[in-house]
Parts: C-alpha cells; structure tokens; sequence
C-alpha cells in the first residue's frame, strides 16, 4: 500500500475500500476506479451497489435493517444513486458518481426520503417535491 500513497494523495477524501480487494484506494467519480487491484466500474450505480453489498458483508450486517435500498441514496448534486454514507453515521457522505463530498445532508421534510445539501438548497424541500407543489397551486 506505501508504492501507491502517492498516486492517492489527489484523492483524499472520495477514497473508500475497494468492494473486491478491501484496500482503502477506490476513488470515486468517473469512472469509479480502485488504484490498489485496478478494477474499474462501467458505471458509478454498479460501483455503488456492490460497495453498500461489501460493506454489509464486512459489517456481518450488524443492523438487521440493512438493506442495499436503504444505504443508498440519491445524490443531490448529479441525481444518481451514488450517495454512501461512509462512516455509517450520518456524518460523511460521497458520491461515488460525482465524488462530491457532504458533511451535512438533511432529510426531504416532504417525507419522500431524499437527501438535500443544505449548502445548495434554501429550503427543506427536495427540488422534486418542491415542483409537485408548484404543480398542485
């Protein structure tokens, strides 16, 4: 791991454990790429899926609520299901679509179980709910 400390320094922060070696050098962003084994996902919604089914395996699935559907999340900034909560907390989000990075996202208070970027967005309103309401007056 020390010959590729280098090659990850740019990355720092939208690099997590590769779902198929475990190293911690998959960069996210296009494409989603581990520098570690090289394995390179055509697309970031693959690469997300099998990280969320890695990191239950590696949990032992320590939440019996755990499912693939509940830990991934659309991403606010490239509307894809790319958003991981890396730390498990509620603390540290990537997009491993975009390799955006959020330390605080808010819940739709509409209930439809978006996530918003408080930063970006000036309500607690997801941008869809917001034009169902616009719709509906």
């Amino acid at each position: 791991m020390n010959g590729i400390k280098e090659v990850l320094a740019p990355y720092e922060g939208v690099t997590v454990d590769c779902p198929d070696c475990g190293m911690p050098a998959l960069v996210a962003g296009t494409p989603v790429v581990c520098r570690f084994c090289y394995r390179t996902w055509t697309d970031a919604e693959s690469a997300t899926a099998d990280y969320v089914y890695a990191d239950m395996v590696r949990r032992a699935a320590l939440d019996p609520r755990d499912n693939e559907e509940a830990l991934v999340h659309w991403c606010p900034r490239c509307d894809t299901p790319t958003i991981i909560d890396v730390e498990r907390d509620w603390s540290f989000y990537l997009c491993l679509g975009c390799a955006a990075v959020f330390d605080t996202l808010i819940w739709c208070k509409k209930g439809c179980g978006s996530l918003i970027d408080p930063k970006t967005n000036d309500f607690d309103i997801c941008p869809a709910c917001m034009a169902r309401l616009r719709e509906n007056t």
